[in-house]
């Protein structure tokens, strides 16, 4: 029978909680290895990379054998807000705009003249003005945005609340 350990990362902020669990660890509590107190400063440099633990957490989170791991959050800078949340094309960190196709995106990418889920409908090399080549720092593209948006925004003024109650009916 094969018989898995269960595997517990656990990231905290809170120097001292870290600080515990490390010399806990030098102990011997914690699988062996060594901990060396007399470094206390603030910079630290990692022998590993800081995302290799989140791969290990989504790898064990989609294993469907075991059912005894649930990952119930996460804490400190696991998140990184131009890869996990809503971002402008340019501003992507999976796919750098500067070294990578700008037709390319990710699930989070989205238009930044149209606002909406990257691609839209002028997105690509068949327009002369490809939205996904739009960046904040042209004053061209920040112009087309911000025309767009009064766009829609004069739209909107020029319907009137009776007008809006006659087309319910």
């Amino acid at each position: 029978m094969d018989v898995r350990r269960p595997i517990v990362i656990y990231i905290s902020s809170d120097e001292e909680d870290s600080a515990e669990s490390l010399s806990a660890t030098s102990r011997g509590v914690g699988g062996g290895g060594s901990w060396d107190d007399s470094d206390s400063d603030d910079c630290v440099i990692l022998e590993e990379d800081p995302f290799k633990a989140e791969e290990v957490v989504k790898e064990i989170a989609s294993d469907d054998s075991c059912d005894d791991v649930v990952v119930c959050g996460t804490k400190g800078q696991v998140v990184v807000a131009c890869r996990d949340f809503p971002h402008p094309r340019h501003l992507c960190a999976k796919f750098p705009f500067a070294t990578t196709s700008h037709e390319i995106h990710c699930d989070k990418c989205h238009c930044y003249i149209c606002e909406s889920l990257a691609p839209c409908l002028y997105w690509g090399k068949n327009h002369v003005m490809s939205h996904c080549d739009a960046t904040d720092k042209i004053a061209l593209w920040r112009t087309h945005r911000e025309g767009k948006k009064n766009n829609i925004a004069r739209g909107l003024s020029n319907l009137t609340l009776g007008h809006a109650k006659s087309e319910l009916t």
